[in-house]
């Protein structure tokens, strides 16, 4: 008999042990996703709008609800930059650290987190709150970055708003165009 584990390896190949959690060797792409440890939210790619709407087959990096028959999801990385084809885009940790939306026919990067810590040793997490966090593997303690700072339209308990004085960050929820193009209105 081939043990139930091989299956999920096939069919989960962005996926490891920890189905919480990317590492610097794997990739979530297509229809890959992590799950929080609790299975309340999932992370992935998912897409929105048909082949009759104006804005046809945009696809988000983002977080959801896991258990709700209606995606809902909860943020969304690349608002601004849907991509078309997940085929050929893929999350991965960058060898600077950073968590990325890489193209991989033409190299370049469709969204970043954009930390200033470089560290070849770095991990994303989906957390049981919903959070994303991008942390170093050996330090679980030091969050590099994390969803939670850069919210969308929803808020998520845990989720602080407004203007941070020592980092400059201003949090606050926004409005979508629509429920075909997530960008913020």
């Amino acid at each position: 008999l081939i043990p139930f584990g091989f299956f999920l390896s096939l069919h989960f190949p962005g996926c490891s042990a920890a189905m919480d959690t990317i590492t610097s060797r794997q990739a979530l792409v297509g229809n890959d996703r992590i799950i929080s440890n609790n299975g309340k939210f999932a992370l992935g790619f998912f897409q929105t709008g048909s082949k009759s709407s104006h804005n046809t087959l945009n696809w988000y990096l983002g977080i959801w609800y896991n258990n709700v028959p209606k995606l809902t999801p909860v943020w969304i990385a690349n608002d601004h930059n849907p991509v078309t084809d997940t085929t050929t885009s893929e999350l991965i940790i960058s060898s600077d650290g950073n968590l990325v939306i890489l193209n991989q026919v033409t190299m370049s990067i469709i969204w970043s987190t954009h930390t200033n810590t470089i560290s070849n040793n770095t991990i994303a997490m989906l957390l049981n709150s919903g959070n994303l966090i991008l942390q170093n593997s050996s330090n679980s303690s030091n969050v590099l970055w994390q969803s939670f700072d850069y919210p969308t339209n929803t808020f998520l308990p845990g989720i602080k708003l407004g203007w941070n004085k020592i980092t400059g960050l201003n949090r606050r929820l926004v409005s979508r165009k629509n429920l075909i193009d997530l960008a913020p209105y």
